[in-house]
């Protein structure tokens, strides 16, 4: 029998519970959006805790302690995504309206700063400065996103790499360490490659559902990341087909383009999409075989490796982003 359903309820109980409501009270009447944001969620990083910690005990412990973590990796996440949508002048995310969205610049700021309070006071104790860190990491991968402008295609896909990792990694990690520090384990060196490759093969399966988007409905879904400056893993790969790649990537970068026909030819041209997918299934492959060699086999670890494995082709069968 599947663990998840049991272990997506546990999550997100927790996330409704007394202890998480009662430090929302300060929004007064907008307390039901920032409630609805936090627990609306894919929740995948404590999944990856409660299967990380269950395999590593042979069973499922719901503790004080488990849930606590819970919804430190929890709010900790989507309190780095309030503050992602501010720089990206996200309205929406997943299809619904953000934080931003619905509530302006100068809430979203705040909330983002105050989730982050809220996730490292219900953090147990003994966790929060790896908490702490992989906040840190994650804000860091996100001011690195804005401020970096790479003049080779090669430095840029190398600066593509390291964001990605900081940016959709550094929680992952935490989520898998805390699995290892709850079941009394020593956290393993591998889980920095695991939390890497699992966060790139997400984002360029994130990625190319943008690019599937914008290939099916028009040229304006493209020109909005272009006027974001956000670096595109498949485009980043088209330019390497172009005859003058650095040429296009400043193009890009300084938000000039305004006929996508260029890119348009390249995807026709060559297969992109399928370069792409390549990486990605080595990028999965890598986990596959750092989690064998880091977990006991057992139900829970054979129903990680599946979800985590499976989660790609929903990301990018369906275009919904994790």
């Amino acid at each position: 029998m599947s663990h998840k359903l049991a272990f997506s309820t546990l999550i997100r109980q927790s996330l409704l519970s007394d202890k998480v409501q009662h430090r929302l009270r300060v929004y007064d009447s907008g307390t039901q959006n920032i409630t609805d944001y936090i627990s609306s969620g894919k929740q995948v990083r404590p999944l990856m805790f409660l299967y990380v910690y269950s395999a590593l005990s042979g069973k499922m412990i719901s503790s004080l302690h488990v849930k606590s973590t819970v919804c430190a990796i929890e709010i900790a996440h989507r309190s780095t995504l309030v503050s992602d949508d501010v720089a990206d002048n996200q309205v929406e995310r997943n299809n619904r309206p953000s934080i931003y969205g619905l509530m302006g610049l100068s809430v979203a700021s705040l909330s983002s700063q105050f989730l982050q309070t809220i996730a490292m006071d219900i953090c147990p104790k003994k966790y929060r400065s790896c908490l702490n860190t992989a906040i840190y990491d994650t804000m860091n991968g996100q001011l690195k996103q804005v401020f970096t402008n790479p003049d080779k295609l090669a430095v840029a896909l190398r600066d593509y790499r390291e964001i990605v990792c900081l940016k959709s990694g550094s929680i992952g990690r935490f989520a898998i360490a805390a699995g290892f520090l709850m079941a009394k384990r020593p956290v393993p060196p591998e889980i920095d490659e695991l939390s890497e490759n699992l966060a790139m093969a997400y984002q360029v399966c994130n990625d190319l559902a943008d690019v599937m988007v914008w290939l099916q409905k028009g040229d304006d879904e493209l020109i909005a990341d272009v006027k974001q400056g956000s670096m595109s893993f498949p485009l980043l790969i088209a330019m390497g087909y172009h005859h003058k790649p650095e040429f296009l990537l400043k193009l890009y970068q300084n938000k000039q383009i305004a006929d996508m026909k260029i890119f348009r030819e390249l995807f026709e041209k060559h297969p992109i999409i399928e370069d792409s997918l390549d990486q990605v299934r080595g990028f999965i492959e890598n986990s596959k075989r750092i989690l064998y060699s880091l977990l006991p086999i057992n139900e829970y670890s054979t129903e990680l490796t599946q979800y985590l494995l499976d989660k790609w082709v929903i990301v990018y069968s369906t275009k919904e982003k994790i």
